[in-house]
């Protein structure tokens, strides 16, 4: 049997500046961190991420106080991607028995699969005459060699920059997580549905993890001031997951992730505080709203040789918070 699902991909963490091609791919998260005048004189150059693809992109990057959407480039309304432009709107045929969903008109895939970090370069700040930065260019993309002498570039599936691509993907098709495909560093699997792992709550001694994933639990919005630590070389987060009480429920010993950014710039830094202070308020809002949806960190983490509670996180690509209901199909 065949399901046919629409998976458009208008949501992407970079983009390319028209007018300025030499800082190659830029990042909305730090957009949030420069000029604000020298930002708003190329909001209207910022075009798809994709090689040979130049349709127009939105910056949405708001400021504090509160943002409910963390910073990110959105197709603008008059878009038009290339075909073979994994953003292209298109409709993804994903088969019942395993089969590769894919772009028929293609054959490419138009949903992210594959994790390609950007490499980090030292550019001149386009706000500074004389101040060194650091801003993202270039994939990090696999290649491989043929006969001849050239390279070849594996740009036949959609690339994401970091997992949160992949994460919202993860929530919004359900129903094709196993058949939908995907390509990520040091995880061994080539499937949606078991390339995430949710940690969940148990009554037993918490155990480590047997493989690599893309983990993801709740995050705790009530912490103890036990829990909480922000230092200059890392940041502490609390997952509302772990071992609980037989009796009572009560949560025992919550799982954790242990953030390393020392060697992170300093707006990498900011950028993940800021987004665990608005994931946290946001979660809070809803909670005191009633709303049913859940505040999700999602990781990619090594788990603690003597604390099987935490996991120790060091890419900045690596780690996201996103607010959503995750729902699970029964096949």
């Amino acid at each position: 049997m065949c399901l046919t699902s629409p998976i458009h991909c208008h949501l992407m963490d970079t983009a390319r500046i028209t007018v300025s091609p030499e800082f190659g791919l830029i990042m909305a998260e730090d957009l949030v961190n420069l000029d604000r005048d020298w930002v708003e004189s190329v909001r209207t150059h910022f075009v798809c991420e994709t090689d040979g693809c130049d349709a127009r992109v939105v910056a949405v990057i708001g400021r504090p106080p509160l943002q409910r959407r963390t910073p990110h480039f959105r197709s603008h309304p008059d878009a038009v991607h290339e075909p073979e432009c994994p953003y292209a709107d298109v409709v993804v045929e994903a088969t019942g028995n395993g089969g590769d969903p894919e772009n028929p008109l293609t054959g490419r895939h138009s949903y992210p699969s594959r994790l390609v970090p950007l490499t980090e370069r030292t550019v001149t700040d386009p706000t500074s005459d004389d101040t060194a930065d650091h801003i993202r260019s270039g994939p990090t993309s696999r290649r491989t060699r043929g006969n001849g002498s050239g390279t070849v570039d594996h740009h036949t599936r959609g690339i994401a920059r970091t997992i949160r691509p992949l994460c919202r993907t993860f929530i919004a098709h359900p129903d094709h997580r196993r058949d939908m495909l995907i390509d990520i560093p040091d995880i061994d699997t080539t499937h949606y549905q078991f390339a995430f792992k949710r940690l969940r709550d148990t009554t037993e001694p918490l155990t480590r993890e047997r493989n690599r994933r893309i983990f993801y639990a709740p995050l705790r919005i009530f912490e103890q001031p036990n829990e909480t630590e922000e230092t200059e070389d890392r940041t502490v987060i609390t997952l509302y997951a772990g071992r609980r009480d037989a009796a009572d429920h009560r949560l025992t010993r919550a799982y954790r992730i242990l953030v390393d950014h020392t060697d992170w710039t300093d707006s990498r830094i900011r950028t993940l505080r800021r987004d665990l202070r608005d994931a946290r308020a946001e979660a809070k809002s809803d909670y005191h709203t009633g709303n049913p949806t859940k505040t999700w960190a999602f990781f990619i983490g090594s788990q603690d040789t003597d604390d099987p509670a935490t996991f120790r996180v060091a890419n900045p690509v690596h780690i996201c918070f996103i607010t959503a209901e995750i729902t699970y199909p029964t096949f």
